[in-house]
């Protein structure tokens, strides 16, 4: 939730105008109060109406109304008030404003007395702390909180950029503040005292709890639950129990917009619990990639097979040795520590002293605590290649557990070096443990293909991150390749990146930091091999870096496995393994029925799903009309088959795809299943639903039927409640899911998931037993994204029974309200006569 000050750094933003009663303190949204803001100049906009867009808000004598697009009447000044409301008035004729009753209805000032009459507004502006965001947390119309030179913080500060504050999204719905005029300087609360000379700990961390009234935020702090960011009566920040006085509100002001995780998922860390004691002011140092979750447990027995039993305490202090070559250096140092329980990092290594660090053949000694890693089985090391001494001789790091006198040692002998051996100023070194490495030294090669497109080169700095079953290997400049200039059109360059062995390869982060579109860089896929094996890991990107979504520029992209190898027929007549089965997609032949999109396949056992498997991309010349494309995939231990499903992501020029047959060939029973489609998947056709199941007749067994489920949402009715994120739902039963369906299309309402409103859906799937439970589930994305909703109620019908199921959520899922969580698991409710008791209330 915002002001309307915001919006004005942008051409065109959604918003919801609510007007405030007089005398009743109440907030009430207008019908149909979906308007798209143009700015013409200054503070004169134009409210177009977002459902009927040929109609704008309009002021005609005096009378609210609507009027076609382009009237001068439709032009509307927003005048602020000493409230933080805003007033709507006519920029052609000054001093009329737009009115509203106590009920709500539409209002001429002279037809009533004014006390029943309300001109003021709210605005209402979701999405504000995105990541990396600039803001301005004012307190006045004119002043705002700022850090002062002592470190204090106080909530008179003029609205400047000594009192612009940069966002750190820690995790759903929690951030951390820093100090833009003062680089690694943290809004904190620690010791009964708020001020802005935190390091970037866990006494930074505050979680946004939103004031819906006045549009308004409040700070929680994280390590102090109940205590707020508060100002005194002189200004003075100072932490505070919440109230309803306005003490502890902040009015959030956008000075440049945050990105939000791109494809669900960021390997854009957030900053970790720790800290250096000997070191208040940091240098800043940029984002590194981490993988934050635990590892699986297979590499957690690894590790403790190499480590002893006694268990490394989660907040314990650690003494870092690091031992310095021939060459010393200037630069920042930084360092991160990774354990099968999470990461910690990244630590500054430096010192409040005057002293020089990383002098030729010294050892500097650093004091610092690490959090939640359990047992460490690596580190990375690196510097920022600043200074005028930048190469560096790393000789060894040594780690002693300050309270047990445990001792790690990290073999290093390597340079970090733009100039000297592979270019990398980063190295990752494993615990070294009776002389030998728990995990190898891998130098992943990394084949990077730039497209063929126009302009597609880029002199831009490239980043790549790599993630595995064993973590990542942090976010590495792709700096020097096999070829003379790199990412040219056309071209492959050729990299080596050296990491602690991840094992398998889930996915890569690829990051293109263009300054202007003239740089953008077209990357076709990304190739690593590990030394020593014949198996290449394929990542296919095909767009442009960086790229737009939902009016956000994001300069990184994750790229997820390419699971399964497209097979031609000759490849299939060789020895097939057991479980092997040949997949044979045939496109129809209608005109058009090609598809660009990635197209994925699941396949449905008594014993387990085999998905989602990746066949591959139209772009790659598969899925052309009248054709038939020939796969070889793996279906080992999943017991007999009963169904699959098969889809595709939408992506590409020319997504739609006619899917005519698929057909399964187990080569080596030659059990043979032919599935008819005949069927458009688009988003255009049959209520926009991207996948298709379809069932299979077993030896014995009649297949289940094809079952259509109706499914009913209900939006809550409180204030905010609406979304405009893509929802999707995941209906499971006794028969297994339906897997994860966008609800595209709603058949009783233009647009989907406003407040208070029912909207109804329905998917088709193999039947899938009596209902259990679903999966409901938002992406995040548009500028209202966070949702309440109220419950879920499903209907359906087979051959020999029908079905109604409720399931009651009534919590938002958004991640600054509630638990932050996005995705809820909705239990099937035990009595199906509480659907008319839902219904009256949350309509």
């Amino acid at each position: 939730m915002a002001q309307l000050t915001p919006l004005e750094r942008r051409q065109t933003n959604m918003v919801k105008l609510s007007y405030k009663a007089c005398g009743a303190g109440q907030v009430w949204e207008l019908k149909e109060g979906v308007f798209d803001v143009i700015f013409n100049k200054r503070n004169i906009c134009i409210f177009q109406s977002h459902e009927m867009r040929h109609l704008s808000l309009a002021l005609d004598n005096g009378i609210v109304t609507g009027m076609v697009n382009g009237e001068a009447t439709t032009e509307l000044r927003v005048l602020y008030q000493p409230n933080r409301c805003a007033l709507l008035e006519s920029a052609l004729v000054p001093g009329h404003t737009v009115v509203f009753d106590r009920h709500g209805k539409i209002a001429d000032a002279s037809s009533a007395g004014y006390a029943n009459l309300s001109k003021e507004f709210v605005i209402f502006v979701k999405g504000v702390f995105l990541n990396s965001a600039v803001v301005l947390l004012a307190t006045s119309l004119c002043q705002a909180l700022c850090l002062q030179p002592d470190g204090s913080c106080t909530g008179v500060g003029s609205q400047s950029e000594k009192s612009y504050w940069k966002v750190h999204k820690i995790s759903s719905g929690i951030c951390m503040f820093e100090s833009v005029k003062n680089a690694q300087m943290y809004l904190r609360i620690k010791d009964g005292r708020c001020d802005g000379t935190g390091t970037g700990d866990v006494d930074c961390h505050f979680k946004i709890k939103k004031n819906l009234k006045n549009a308004s935020i409040s700070l929680e702090s994280m390590k102090s639950p109940g205590l707020f960011v508060g100002l005194q009566s002189d200004g003075q920040a100072k932490p505070m129990i919440y109230t309803k006085d306005e003490n502890v509100c902040f009015y959030p002001q956008v000075i440049q917009f945050g990105r939000e995780n791109p494809m669900g998922m960021s390997a854009t860390p957030s900053q970790e619990e720790e800290k250096i004691h000997e070191s208040k002011k940091q240098k800043k140092i940029p984002p590194e990639s981490e993988a934050r979750s635990p590892l699986p447990s297979s590499t957690a027995k690894e590790i403790r097979h190499f480590q002893s039993s006694e268990t490394l305490l989660s907040e314990d202090e650690w003494k870092v040795l690091v031992l310095t070559g021939n060459t010393g250096t200037q630069a920042n140092v930084t360092l991160w520590v990774y354990g099968d329980k999470g990461v910690t990092g990244p630590i500054s290594l430096r010192k409040d002293s005057s002293e020089q660090l990383f002098l030729p053949g010294h050892e500097d000694e650093f004091q610092v605590e690490i959090r939640n890693t359990g047992n460490i089985y690596k580190i990375r090391i690196g510097h920022d290649g600043t200074s005028e001494q930048p190469e560096w001789n790393l000789q060894r790091v040594t780690m002693q557990h300050m309270k047990s006198k445990k001792i790690l040692d990290f073999a290093a002998n390597v340079w970090l070096s733009r100039i000297q051996a592979d270019g990398d100023v980063v190295c990752e070194l494993p615990v070294v443990k009776g002389g030998q490495a728990i995990f190898p030294l891998v130098r992943y090669q990394v084949d990077v293909y730039t497209g063929q497109l126009k302009h597609a080169e880029t002199e831009s700095e490239v980043f790549l991150c790599l993630f595995g079953e064993r973590g990542d290997s942090g976010l590495r400049q792709l700096y020097k390749s096999n070829m003379q200039v790199k990412f040219q059109r056309g071209q492959t360059d050729k990299f080596q990146v050296a990491a602690v062995s991840l094992g398998k390869l889930q996915k890569v982060l690829l990051r293109c930091e263009a300054s202007d579109k003239s740089q953008y860089w077209y990357c076709e896929q990304v190739i690593v091999r590990e030394p020593g094996t014949t198996s290449e890991s394929i990542f296919t990107c095909q767009r442009w870096l960086p790229f737009m979504s939902q009016g956000i520029i994001h300069s990184e992209i994750e790229l997820y496995l390419q699971e399964m190898q497209i097979n031609h027929q000759p490849k299939i007549q060789e020895e097939a393994n057991d479980g092997d089965w040949k997949v044979t997609i045939v496109t129809g032949d209608l005109e058009n029925a090609g598809t660009t999109a990635t197209v994925f396949l699941y396949v449905y056992g008594e014993t387990k799903c085999s998905g989602p498997i990746i066949l591959g991309s139209g772009k790659h010349q598969l899925f052309n009309p009248n054709t038939a494309d020939i796969f070889k995939i793996n279906l080992k231990d999943i017991g007999e088959i009963y169904k699959i499903r098969i889809g595709h992501d939408n992506t590409g020029k020319n997504p739609r795809w006619y899917l005519e047959e698929v057909r399964l060939e187990n080569i080596a029973t030659y059990e043979l299943f032919c599935l008819p489609v005949d069927s458009w998947i688009a988003e255009n056709e049959n209520d926009g639903d991207l996948w298709k199941e379809i069932p299979i007749m077993g030896p014995k067994k009649a297949p289940l039927p094809v079952v259509l489920y109706e499914i009913r949402i209900y939006t809550g009715t409180m204030t905010g409640a609406e979304t405009e994120s893509n929802v999707f739902i995941n209906l499971i039963g006794t028969r297994g899911d339906s897997g994860k369906r966008r609800l595209h299309q709603s058949k009783n309402n233009e647009i989907k998931f406003q407040r208070g409103q029912v909207d109804i859906f329905s998917i088709k799937a193999v039947s899938l037993g009596k209902l259990k439970k679903v999966l409901i589930s938002h992406d995040g994305t548009g500028p209202g994204n966070g949702w309440f909703l109220g419950s879920i109620v499903v209907k359906s019908e087979d051959e020999d029974s029908s079905e109604e199921v409720l399931f009651l959520c009534n919590r938002w899922l958004d991640e600054y309200q509630d638990d932050g969580k996005t995705q809820r698991e909705l239990l099937a409710e035990s009595s199906p006569s509480a659907v008319g008791e839902t219904g009256s209330t949350i309509s």
